[in-house]
């Protein structure tokens, strides 16, 4: 089985907790990514994605220059393990109802997967092994 390692992304696009809401946006509409994973010294503190900005920054009424990334990421974010199987990130997406998962060893980030990159994979399985529903 193929391992998280092997289709994660390993050019993490990260922000600070103690960064300006305005900055990581810019970030993120720049990188053209949908989050950013919160570090500290690369340990995942946590997440902020695009709908975090809109519900939580704009029409929460917040100040996008004073808000801090801290303020409102979501804490406590799932990780998983470089080696674990891409079948166990599939697993862990579906019950947590995420779209993708910090790759950590030894606590640290090391990349992230995706729904996409997973999924991307299996249809390219089928493809090459000529699997068709019965």
């Amino acid at each position: 089985m193929i391992k998280v390692s092997e289709l994660m992304v390993k050019e993490v696009v990260v922000a600070s907790p103690k960064e300006r809401a305005v900055d990581a946006a810019k970030r993120i509409k720049a990188s053209g990514v949908s989050s950013l994973i919160v570090t500290e010294h690369n340990d995942v503190e946590g997440i902020v994605t695009r709908s975090d900005f809109t519900d939580r920054v704009v029409a929460g009424g917040k100040d996008p220059a004073s808000t801090l990334v801290e303020d409102f990421m979501t804490r406590d974010v799932v990780t998983i393990d470089g080696d674990a199987s891409i079948l166990e990130a599939l697993r862990l997406m579906k019950k947590h109802r995420y779209s993708q998962l910090p790759v950590v060893k030894e606590g640290k980030l090391v990349g992230v997967i995706a729904l996409s990159d997973a999924l991307n994979y299996i249809a390219k399985f089928f493809l090459i092994t000529g699997w068709s529903q019965p």
